[in-house]
């Protein structure tokens, strides 16, 4: 059980790590325009 959810949860959490990137990048973008 502990398997499958890892399976689940790890392309989740890339998304998440990688939505957060983009939203860093734009606000630093903001910030510094």
């Amino acid at each position: 059980m502990p398997i499958q959810i890892e399976h689940i949860a790890e392309p989740l959490v890339e998304q998440l790590m990688l939505d957060l990137q983009i939203a860093e990048t734009k606000a630093a973008d903001i910030f510094y325009s």
